[in-house]
């Protein structure tokens, strides 16, 4: 059985939000995107990224990876994220999902996705989706956090 895995980039001040490009993550006014991206956060993630089967998102996540990811023909995440299994928790998406891979976890929630973590030899990891990861924390499935942490200061 894998493990569930929540990876996400945090500032001390509390932003949890896209981080790779300016006008990536635009929601609740937040108007600098592309904050990580000198930092090379996805140097940290090779432990994480060794053992992982499968990709667990929430709907505003999934959207923002599928709108990217399949259109960058230079990057070896491209076939990466393609191929790999995606599960989508969303109350408002309906399958069939449009990328290749994607699943969408239907039913009680903590239940589907006890299941799904049980059924899994390697891990699930969680990148982003905030809302998702606060309620697998409550029903007490993710097994571990890796969060990169930056110190984000923004003159405003």
């Amino acid at each position: 059985m894998g493990q569930i895995i929540a990876f996400t980039n945090l500032t001390l001040d509390g932003v949890m939000q896209a981080p790779g490009r300016p006008q990536e993550d635009m929601r609740d006014g937040f108007e600098h995107g592309g904050w990580a991206a000198p930092f090379a956060a996805m140097q940290e993630a090779g432990d994480v990224l060794a053992n992982m089967g499968a990709v667990l998102f929430g709907r505003w996540t999934y959207e923002a990876f599928h709108a990217y990811w399949p259109h960058q023909h230079d990057s070896p995440f491209r076939d990466f994220f393609n191929n790999i299994g995606k599960y989508v928790v969303s109350t408002t998406l309906r399958a069939p999902l449009p990328w290749s891979n994607s699943t969408l976890v239907e039913g009680d929630i903590a239940v589907s996705i006890g299941k799904l973590k049980s059924e899994q030899a390697k891990d699930i990891v969680i990148f982003g989706s905030g809302n998702l990861i606060q309620s697998l924390t409550q029903d007490k499935l993710v097994d571990k956090y890796v969060l990169l942490k930056f110190r984000l200061r923004i003159d405003r």
